[in-house]
């Protein structure tokens, strides 16, 4: 809900909580703070989140890439995408078509 209304503050504090109360987030709670950063236009924080989500040990997902390929896009670094796409693949994540 917080991603869908681009309250990334709110989402990313949610996520703390989760780690506070010894909660692991999956894919899907990830997603959600990346889809945040990419409502609000912030591309680096997006990618930030998609890292972090691997550091802890989280496979990303396509949707996971998607976001942050979007922003990057979107915010016209094509160069940035292109990058992110390859990544994709090499986590061995099939690109889909939307």
């Amino acid at each position: 809900a917080c991603a869908k209304a681009c309250e990334l503050l709110r989402a990313e504090r949610w996520l703390g909580v989760m780690y506070e109360l010894g909660v692991m987030p999956n894919a899907i709670c990830y997603n959600a703070v990346i889809h945040a950063c990419a409502g609000a236009g912030d591309p680096e924080r997006a990618a930030d989140w998609l890292d972090h989500m691997v550091q802890r040990g989280v496979k990303p997902t396509v949707n996971s890439f998607s976001a942050v390929m979007d922003v990057v896009a979107k915010n016209g670094d094509v160069a940035a995408a292109e990058r992110w796409l390859q990544r994709m693949e090499r986590e061995g994540l099939e690109p889909d078509v939307v």
